[in-house]
């Protein structure tokens, strides 16, 4: 060891004296900018990153007016079945007389049990299954709440649609059957199933219908897909309506 070099023991503390005292002043300098450096570095790594998403955002539905509030809130569930997402119902309230409906993505907010847990170790044990994702997103017409809203004019007697908070905090998805209100039976099925049950038809009767429009329609959008190649053998688990919509659409196969 040279005699200008210092010996700095384990345990060593910058408040504590070490080697000749002369040295002590530069030594506690270095010693901070030893300590100070890693700091500085940390605190330019520590920025927030650019926002970015692992999935592709959700286009937006068109803003617009509507002759009524059903008709401004099935644009945007066509609109929602088409790119992967659905609203539902969130609040509604009166602003300066005016009526206007809030709603908001299906998967937003947190879920809230039918029915409270018997014991508090039962929630333990087993999680609740759920679609939503407790995450904030809405979209409303004209009102102070994020999302997409709904809200009458008084001036041109239409419903005007807003986007407050276009985000939406999960991927588009791929089917959809994936949202509850994507599945429910349209206004046309509907009328269908009530007529059938007026004129005493069996429920099992009443499914076969339904499900042979919808594999009419598929197999005919596959013709297309196809043409002018006609398919000479298809495959089916014996479901009676599929094989009537196939040799509707596929005489030959």
């Amino acid at each position: 060891m040279s005699k200008n070099s210092i010996d700095i023991p384990k345990g060593f503390s910058p408040s504590e004296p070490v080697g000749d005292p002369a040295a002590q002043p530069n030594h506690q300098k270095s010693e901070q900018a030893s300590i100070e450096a890693p700091t500085d570095t940390n605190a330019e790594t520590s920025e927030p990153p650019a926002e970015s998403s692992d999935f592709p955002p959700i286009p937006l539905p068109p803003i617009g007016s509507h002759p009524s509030k059903d008709a401004c809130v099935k644009s945007v569930q066509q609109f929602g079945m088409q790119n992967g997402f659905a609203v539902a119902s969130a609040n509604q309230y009166l602003v300066q007389g005016q009526q206007q409906f809030v709603y908001q993505c299906d998967k937003a907010g947190k879920y809230r049990p039918h029915q409270k847990p018997k014991k508090a170790q039962d929630v333990d044990e087993e999680e609740e299954e759920t679609n939503k994702t407790d995450e904030p997103n809405d979209a409303e017409g004209t009102a102070p709440t994020p999302g997409p809203n709904a809200a009458h004019n008084d001036e041109t007697k239409q419903w005007d649609l807003e986007i407050r908070n276009p985000n939406h905090n999960h991927p588009p998805s791929t089917h959809p059957g994936a949202h509850i209100i994507h599945r429910r039976f349209t206004e046309s099925q509907g009328e269908t199933i009530s007529t059938l049950t007026s004129a005493g038809v069996p429920p099992l009767k009443i499914k076969n219908t339904m499900m042979k429009g919808d594999f009419t329609w598929a197999l005919d959008q596959l013709r297309l897909a196809l043409s002018p190649h006609v398919p000479q053998v298809i495959l089916t688990d014996k479901e009676q309506a599929l094989m009537n919509a196939i040799e509707f659409i596929f005489p030959t196969a």
